[in-house]
């Protein structure tokens, strides 16, 4: 999943600074932790036991956004939906 889409919700002079990036990755990671609280608080407590645990062991892998919704698809539809209602809300923001 790249951050892309959530760049260009927004104008900036330089989508490519430092400051426009980490605001990028900010926001991504806001938009993952409300996923991530949503699947858990709904999630049985072996899938969540086992959900942490892959986290904790593949959160630095090179693609593990993409292996952790392949290994989760419920994880992958509430991640979506975080994402939708992020960007809608963000667009609402942007052109009332």
């Amino acid at each position: 999943m790249s951050t892309s889409p959530l760049a260009s919700l927004f104008q900036f002079q330089d989508p490519e600074s430092a400051e426009v990036v980490g605001l990028t990755e900010e926001i991504s990671a806001v938009i993952f932790e409300s996923a991530l609280f949503h699947f858990l608080s709904q999630a049985p407590a072996e899938t969540a036991d086992a959900f942490e645990t892959y986290v904790t062991e593949h959160a630095e892998d090179e693609h593990f956004l993409d292996t952790l919704c392949a290994a989760y698809p419920g994880f992958e539809r509430q991640l979506t939906i975080s994402l939708k209602e992020f960007t809608e809300d963000a667009a609402s923001l942007a052109h009332p």
